[in-house]
């Protein structure tokens, strides 16, 4: 049979996160044991870089499987992973040494959704925006400071769903467009103000 030529693997834990690539490092987060692991990898030769990992208790209630849902999302010098159970966590790209974590499910009231949390972070300017869905505490979409992980502004009364927020300039506006379990919203993303939801 023909095809690609497997160049190299890696024995990883659980999870249904695809890997995130930039600037050589391919980073996976992914579940071993009760630790969820963002690992990165040598794309060359798949040696392995840096771990770190944050204790995770999430047992899913569907699926079976209990790793992570979301692919990471890499921007300048960290990488933003959100875990099933609601964990937002930094850590640095070159080194995988642990910035911050903030524990959204608790802090803004989010139920974990049908299979656990699992929408990306959007990074915007110095702000990292996750679809949280902390619909009770209006905390539907969350935006967090870039450096330090405080809350930067929360918006809209809605549960999550599985899409991250993506933000794009129409006709000279920026717009965070955020599809959550109900509706489709769209917000200014330095602050959170909502435009319109459908």
């Amino acid at each position: 049979p023909s095809g690609p030529v497997k160049v190299w693997e890696a024995k990883v834990g659980t999870g249904l996160a695809g890997v995130a690539i930039a600037d050589g490092r391919a980073v996976l987060f992914h579940r071993e044991r009760n630790e969820d692991r963002l690992t990165a990898f040598d794309v060359r030769n798949g040696d392995k870089l840096w771990t770190a990992g944050i204790p995770t208790s999430f047992r899913p209630g569907i699926i079976d499987d209990d790793g992570p849902r979301a692919v990471p999302t890499i921007h300048d010098d960290a990488v933003y992973a959100y875990s099933a159970d609601g964990k937002l966590i930094c850590v640095g790209f070159k080194d995988g040494e642990k910035r911050w974590v903030r524990k959204t499910h608790t802090d803004f009231g989010a139920d974990g959704g049908y299979f656990g949390a699992g929408t990306a972070p959007w990074v915007e300017d110095s702000l990292v925006i996750v679809n949280v869905g902390g619909n009770k505490k209006r905390a539907g979409i969350v935006a967090f400071k870039a450096d330090s992980g405080e809350t930067a502004w929360t918006a809209t009364d809605n549960q999550a769903s599985y899409s991250a927020p993506v933000a794009v300039t129409i006709d000279g506006t920026r717009h965070l467009l955020c599809a959550t379990r109900l509706k489709f919203v769209s917000l200014d993303p330095a602050t959170g103000k909502e435009r319109f939801q459908i």
